[in-house]
């Protein structure tokens, strides 16, 4: 369902890896490490992966804190409801300063904060009332994306809301330096990953399929607004299946590139596995509810899956791009 600020007051390349830094950034400010893409693309383990770093937290899918949190008060991953969360209350309270201010940036979320309000956003965000409505968002942003590092006591956070208005929006944050991930994956294992039937932990109802066109359009628009954000702030290019093949040299990779996690140790065991800490989070795949010792495998269970028939037109809708990535077409 959509979330309607009326409803607030109840309640790359397949082997290659790329790396562009394009502005100077603080060593003393927040750092957000922004996590871009489709959905079901990984990134909530590639986010759980990142927390598990000394000083950095993971918060999965902060952009969901309005429609899963504020308005279906949906279970944190701490077993709580929203409400009823003490971490998630005392950023409410941090961010809520009258009792109008909650639904005012709800309504601006739903003006400025969607992939198809983005070039609105991107070019008509500085005339006249909306530059302030625009200035206003941003500065509510700030607020809550500082509130959530102040309660986790980090100064580097992980944002795996994969939105790309989302990563805009707080690259325009002077106060925040924005590093962003791209990560990829293959669109004919996003297709199947939305056709399964799936329980979601936070609200105990199945998640809502989406048709393949849908997937396939959402991969295309995502991925190409990524790239051309990412050509204004620090951006890193990861595929999801080498992430997987190879997790201990990619992750290395990855933490090397990427400036606020230079020198970082990955406290990976011995059989390559990492442990999966409880957490905070109001959004993001199922898995982030789990915790303990975690193994990572490649997941190519959309070739047994995909009908023949679908995947040749999954492949033909998205073959620049799936070229592009470095993916096989079958």
């Amino acid at each position: 369902m959509r979330f309607t600020p009326s409803r607030l007051t109840h309640g790359l390349k397949s082997k290659t890896s790329l790396i562009r830094e394009e502005k100077v950034v603080s060593n003393h400010r927040l750092k957000i490490v922004y996590i871009v893409g489709s959905g079901r693309s990984g990134s909530t383990v590639l986010d759980r992966m990142l927390g598990t770093l000394d000083g950095v937290v993971s918060m999965n899918e902060i952009y969901r804190f309005f429609p899963d949190g504020i308005e279906s008060n949906d279970k944190c991953t701490c077993g709580h409801h929203f409400h009823d969360c003490k971490f998630w209350r005392s950023i409410c309270e941090s961010v809520d300063r009258n009792e109008n201010e909650l639904l005012h940036a709800a309504s601006l979320y739903e003006r400025f904060d969607h992939t198809k309000s983005l070039p609105s956003t991107v070019f008509h965000a500085k005339l006249g009332q909306r530059m302030a409505d625009f200035n206003a968002y941003l500065d509510w942003l700030k607020r809550l994306y500082n509130a959530i590092a102040e309660q986790s006591k980090s100064e580097i956070l992980i944002d795996s809301s994969k939105v790309p208005s989302r990563l805009y929006l707080l690259s325009q944050i002077p106060e925040f330096d924005v590093y962003a991930i791209h990560l990829v994956r293959d669109v004919r294992a996003v297709v199947t990953a939305w056709r399964r039937t799936r329980l979601n932990p936070a609200t105990g109802e199945q998640f809502t399929k989406i048709a393949p066109g849908r997937v396939v359009s959402n991969w295309i628009a995502r991925n190409l607004i990524a790239e051309l954000i990412g050509r204004k702030i620090p951006y890193y290019m990861q595929n999801y299946e080498g992430l997987m093949e190879n997790p201990v040299g990619r992750m290395n990779d990855l933490v090397a590139a990427i400036d606020p996690l230079k020198g970082k140790a990955i406290p990976f065991d011995d059989e390559g596995r990492l442990d999966f800490q409880p957490f905070h989070s109001i959004g993001g795949n199922p898995d982030r509810f789990q915790s303990g010792m975690t193994s990572f495998r490649t997941d190519d269970r959309w070739q047994k899956e995909l009908p023949v028939a679908l995947r040749r037109k999954v492949s033909l809708l998205a073959y620049p791009l799936l070229r592009r990535y470095g993916y096989r077409i079958s």
